[in-house]
């Protein structure tokens, strides 16, 4: 293997790490923002110019 099969294999490589990486994380934000979702639909919140 020559020094560019070496590099190209390590950007292969880097690229499934890092896409499975983004996969994973979107996955549990999501969970979360459903999660939170239905919170919101069973317990409804008002919003009463609180803050500012």
């Amino acid at each position: 293997m020559t020094d560019q099969d070496l590099l190209a294999f390590g950007c292969m490589v880097m690229a499934f790490a890092i896409g499975g990486a983004y996969v994973a994380l979107r996955a549990r934000f999501w969970e979360h923002e459903e999660k939170r979702e239905r919170d919101t639909e069973r317990v409804p919140v008002r919003v009463t110019g609180q803050g500012s």
